[in-house]
């Protein structure tokens, strides 16, 4: 006998699981049930199956109290109650948004619901016939809820809502008071939400976390029950012990035990042809006995129980009167409605049109004359209406069912209401005028003339900013954007000829502007950037307007009104009753959308850079997201990076990269914002960036540990090929990269950071998952599976790619996710989802297995004697001594860290680097390559480019400067490339005689100094102190000797010129006089004899720096009188240091430095120790 949803055993716990059509099979629910017991992999369950056509089940609820199920519908977009075989309609007219989520109260018998493209959060008592007894509780300050869950004893309503301001999970009282925010951090798109009333917890599945996850009412204690990376959990159910969960494209649900984790049971051998949607328990445990404080209030409408105490509420268009139970109408229209026009007739049409809801249209019993145009004061209930047969413009009283006259207005092209000033907006065409009047006064008045003829006027009255169209249809026609206040208007978006712009419309919502151009719907920001086109094909369109997120727009040719969801586009049709003949005007009518203000969040995201939250005030509070904390100026988020001591991780669910302090496992992120989504990374103490591999740009970026100079380093190329694990060479700080990719086209690279050169390695791979290097041995280990899993191995080659050798292969069906090196063992570890951690010699020989409780290990690091590893399963770093085999304590779980998938640590174990390559990048050009066995290397260019065939060690079209320093030698780091900067060290006893130990190897293939002659003798000086002090003493007399002597012989010469020069008054009668260092020498042979003048070319360049030696001087200029110089002191006398060489040139130079008070440059001597 076929048994039913209501044929359940007392006393049973029941799981129904509802299922989509498939390709063979109606859409439906099964219902599982035992005999009570906990669920597990043995415990028997029958179940059963209803079939319901023609349904799409997104959300699912169960009343504990009689097994009923509620369930809603997309295709339909209705809420259904399935009991006794019988399906009925419970609600009709919710969007068909995927955000929608049901919950029900079966203590008060009411529905709550989410509606994700009207923006807010309603409910409904059950057993009602009236369909419009509904109210919606939040519409405020939320934008797309979804993940709806109740609790009947608390009296709390939880949801989650994907808001700009940042995601959170929020919290209110069943009648929509006492809303709070629990969750604002680490989430990313919670599908669904349940709670245990005993334990006062929330559960919920995180899609974009992989996770299912718990915290307290009041969102603390924080907990993962289980997460897995590639899974996303989708709707989940409560049991006393358990969580169950159906999966997103996954034939199964399972449930997993709370305290542990655990899997305890999957179904999945009847799910052949369909898949699991939503889940819901039904048990006599989670049914609480409580007392309904609403069976005795007696409320007109329905009430709602709050912790026991009832509450009435009225539907939608009633307030609620002071005796706290009866319930008076607002007006007989609809309170949410697009309102329409007609020559002869206004009307309402119930927002649920737009869901294909019949509502009937609804329209005043005061007849209208030559309606035109429409605006709206929701607030005190007036609609706004030109009238073309007497010229004005008129109020419509929806209290009164009054008609009053406002103001006389001609060949009006638009009009707009301000309800935060209370103002009525209007355009003149013929006149080219923007008008206004303040309707409590009727005394129209100019505000702006246009350029001109304007029409179709929208405005933002929140900015207090008017928009209009501007132009003629069939040519140029422009969007003007005006604050009323400083009345600058500005073009902020222009169709070229033929443009037909047919009307436009500000959503304050959205805070964009729709307009129709053509036979396309877009909208713009205010100031007419980031255009996004939504819908094209509208024909004859007249009239648009947007309400919440469907747009409505009506045709010049006929009395039907269309309409569209912005984030479906598929638009249908209502066909206008009651004879309303074609539509002149369209205004949306709710007054929760005329709000003199938004909240603080609403613009600019409340001038916070992250997460912004309403303080108790009203006013903006910040926050950062986790790892980040809060600037001096109360907005911007940062953090200070740890320098030392740190395992560095990729969170691939929050996009970031995260530091763990090894000695006190403190948790910092770094303030980069260009993460995207990190696989692996690396940090290079030598230049001191982060390195890491960018799978959504598919791309190698680079950054300082403090955000900045951050950049790109390589992109792959080819469709479907991303790069996963690098690793780096510190002989020489060749970055080696592995490309990912199916069809066997991944690859294995290496590529020089600072100037973006790469090669080729190893070709034809799959995925690869880890790389890990031994330079002193030439060895290269790498991960290579292909897509199915069908293989998962080690393979170990020469660093330069050559001699490849399988030496680890894994089981089908596992695959190995890292892989590290331990230097003072020389033992290779792996880690994969099965088999845990394994080590191996490096020829893959003495396999072991270390032993450890975590499961789905994703990565591995070592350092010091430790092993550290990160889980699919935990929220940690585990550590591992490596001696032992024993986990160490070192950190607790963190719930708000996402998916860790690779772990770097710094400093780790010494790499033993390649003595080779280590020196001078081993003479090669481009790529010093180790090789193994020999312990040598190769040198090798990148793609596409070979080594000259004279020269092993540079690559075609490569200038290089001479490797032979005379007496010395160059850095180690030192390629010896064009534009490169190097430092010269001169062998022990020898001494640089240039003026800097940066050299620079220029386009020319030559050093900017002779390295010849660069290294000197350094001739010691063999006298005592003393003798060097007597020295000293004698010295600076015969300078100051020789000081005074030079000053009297040039007071006689000044005389003396000044005698024989002519008798006009100046302050010098020679002009000065300045050169600059590139000048023929031959032309100042004064300034040559006295050492200052430099050659070209023996400027040295700044350390470091990498510009030109060359310092900017003025050309030869002449000042004349009068000009007062500011001269830098001259430097205390030096005795030379005389050396036996040709040139004593070298050992001064011309520096050229701006003085205080002048333009131009002061030459200053320098010594070769300067």
């Amino acid at each position: 006998m076929r048994r039913y949803l209501y044929d359940v055993p007392k006393g049973a716990s029941v799981i129904y699981v509802s299922v989509d059509e498939g390709l063979l099979t109606h859409g439906g629910i099964f219902t599982y049930t035992d005999d009570g017991n906990s669920f597990t992999e043995n415990s028997p369950h029958n179940f059963t199956r209803v079939e319901l056509s023609d349904i799409q089940i997104t959300s699912m609820d169960v009343n504990v109290a009689d097994g009923s199920i509620y369930f809603f519908d997309l295709t339909s977009r209705c809420i259904y109650r399935l009991h006794s075989e019988k399906v009925e309609t419970v609600h009709s007219g919710i969007s068909s948004s995927y955000y929608t989520s049901i919950a029900y109260d079966w203590v008060s018998r009411n529905m709550y619901w989410t509606d994700g493209f009207f923006n807010w959060i309603a409910v409904q008592p059950v057993n009602t016939m009236d369909r419009s007894m509904y109210r919606v509780l939040i519409q405020n300050d939320i934008e797309k809820p979804s993940a709806l869950a109740v609790d009947s004893k608390a009296g709390y309503m939880f949801w989650f809502d994907i808001s700009t301001s940042g995601y959170r999970i929020e919290r209110a009282m069943l009648d929509g008071t006492s809303r709070i925010p629990i969750i604002v951090k680490n989430l990313i798109r919670v599908w669904d939400i349940e709670i245990d009333t005993s334990e006062r917890r929330l559960y919920w599945t995180e899609v974009g976390r992989n996770a299912i996850e718990s915290s307290l009412y009041d969102g603390t204690d924080r907990r993962i029950i289980y997460k897995e990376l590639g899974i996303q959990f989708r709707s989940i159910a409560v049991d006393t012990d358990h969580v169950c969960t159906t999966v997103h494209e996954t034939p199964l649900w399972t449930c997993i035990v709370k305290s542990t984790g655990a899997i305890s049971l999957i179904r999945k051998s009847e799910f052949l042809f369909t898949q699991p949607v939503a889940i819901a328990i039904s048990k006599a445990e989670l049914r609480p006995s409580l007392t309904n404080g609403c069976l005795t209030l007696g409320c007109e409408h329905f009430c709602v129980n709050l912790q026991s105490i009832g509450k009435c509420l009225c539907k939608e268009g009633y307030t609620l009167n002071t005796d706290g139970i009866h319930c008076t109408e607002n007006h007989p229209l609809y309170h949410k409605a697009i309102v329409v026009s007609s020559t002869t007739k206004i009307c309402m049409l119930s927002f649920r049109t737009a869901t294909n809801h019949s509502d009937p249209l609804r329209c005043v019993s005061n007849l209208v004359q030559g309606g035109q145009f429409l605006t709206v004061d929701a607030s005190n209930k007036l609609i706004f209406y030109v009238d073309t047969t007497s010229n004005f413009i008129k109020e419509y009283n929806l209290i009164t069912d009054k008609i009053r006259q406002i103001t006389p207005a001609e060949t009006v092209s638009g009009i707009a209401f301000d309800w935060t000033d209370g103002n009525l907006y209007w355009l003149e065409s013929a006149r080219g005028k923007v008008k206004y009047v303040t309707i409590a006064r009727t005394a129209a008045r100019d505000l702006v003339d246009t350029d001109s003829p304007p029409s179709h006027l929208t405005m933002d009255p929140l900015t207090r900013t008017l928009f209009w169209v501007e132009g003629t249809s069939g040519f140029e026609m422009s969007i003007v954007a005006m604050p009323i206040v400083t009345k600058e208007k500005s073009v902020i978006l222009t169709q070229p000829l033929p443009a037909y712009i047919k009307d436009i419309f500000f959503d304050v919502s959205s805070d964009r502007l729709y307009f129709i151009q053509s036979d396309r719907l877009s909208n713009v920001a205010r100031n007419g950037s980031d255009i996004e086109h939504l819908y094209k094909g509208l024909q004859s369109v007249e009239k648009m307007i947007v309400y919440k997120r469907y747009a409505f727009w009506s045709t010049s040719t006929s009395a039907v009104l269309f309409s569209t969801a912005l984030q479906q586009l598929s638009p249908q049709r209502t066909y206008l009753t009651s004879g309303l003949g074609k539509i002149t005007g369209l205004a949306v009518y709710d007054e929760a959308i005329q709000r003199p203000t938004r909240g603080p969040c609403f613009h600019f995201n409340g001038g916070c850079e992250q997460i912004c939250l309403t303080g108790i005030s009203g006013s903006a509070v910040c926050d950062c997201s986790y790892g980040l904390t809060l600037q001096s100026d109360g907005k911007s988020c940062g953090s200070v990076p740890q320098t030392t001591n740190f395992l560095l991780l990729t969170d691939v669910s929050h996009n970031r990269l995260v530091q763990i302090s090894t000695i006190d496992a403190q948790i910092t992120v770094l303030d980069i914002n260009t993460v995207g989504r990190a696989l692996d990374a690396l940090y290079d103490p030598i230049s001191s960036f982060v390195f890491w591999s960018n799978v959504g740009e598919d791309s190698i970026m680079t950054s300082a540990l403090n955000g900045t100079n951050s950049g790109t380093v390589h992109t792959t190329a080819g469709d479907g090929k991303y790069p996963t694990a690098l690793a780096m060479d510190h002989s020489n700080g060749n970055l080696y990269y592995s490309v990912s990719s199916d069809a066997s086209q991944g690859s294995i690279g290496v590529l020089k950071p600072s100037q973006g050169l790469f090669r080729t390695l190893v070709g034809g791979l799959g995925y690869v998952n880890g790389i890990v290097l031994y330079p002193s041995k030439g060895l290269m280990f790498y991960t290579n599976a292909d897509d199915n899993n069908t293989f998962s191995s080690i393979i170990r080659v020469s660093m330069d790619g050559s001699s490849p050798n399988v030496i680890a292969d894994l089981e089908p069906d596992d695959f190995i996710t890292n892989i590290a090196i331990d230097y003072t063992t020389d033992r290779l570890y792996w880690s994969s989802m099965g088999d845990g951690i394994q080590s191996s010699s490096l020829s893959g020989s003495k396999r072991e297995e270390l032993t450890t409780y975590t499961s789905r290990i994703r990565s591995i690091a070592i350092a010091g004697g430790f092993l550290y590893f990160t889980s699919d399963r935990r929220d940690k770093v585990i550590k591992m001594n490596l001696q032992t085999g024993e986990e160490v304590r070192f950190m607790t779980d963190k719930a708000e860290l996402g998916l860790l998938h690779n772990i770097f640590v710094f400093p780790g174990q010494v790499q033993p680097v390649n003595s080779v390559c280590a020196v001078n990048n081993g003479g090669c050009s481009t790529f010093c390559l180790p090789i193994a066995l020999t312990s040598t290397s190769n040198c090798a260019c990148q793609d596409g480019t070979y080594l000259k065939p004279d020269d092993p060690f540079t690559c075609q079209g490569v200038t290089r400067c001479p490797s032979g320093v005379t007496n010395g030698k160059l850095n180690d780091a030192c390629t010896r490339n064009a534009a490169e900067v190097c430092t010269l060290q001169c062998n022990s006893g020898y001494a640089n005689s240039l003026v800097s130990n940066n050299i620079r190897c220029g386009q020319n293939g030559q050093w900017d100094a002779n390295l010849g002659l660069a290294c000197q003798h350094d001739v010691p000086s063999t006298d005592t102190p003393t003798q060097q002090l007597t020295v000293t003493y004698i010295s600076a007399g015969l300078a100051a000797l020789v000081i005074i002597v030079i000053a009297v012989v040039a007071i006689v010469c000044i005389v003396s010129r000044r005698r024989q020069s002519s008798p006009r008054p100046s302050p010098r009668s020679e002009p000065n006089v300045y050169y600059s260092h590139q000048q023929n020498p031959q032309q100042n042979p004064c300034i040559i004899a006295s050492g200052m003048y430099q050659e070209e070319g023996l400027f040295p360049a700044k350390p470091g720096t990498g510009f030109p030696a060359d310092i900017p001087t003025p050309p030869y200029s002449v000042r004349p009188d009068p000009v007062y110089d500011t001269i830098a002191p001259a430097p205390p006398y030096e005795e030379p240091n005389i050396s036996h060489h040709p040139s004593l040139r070298s050992q001064t130079s011309v520096v050229s430095v701006q003085s205080e008070n002048s333009d131009y440059l002061t030459l200053i001597r320098q010594g070769n120790n300067i």
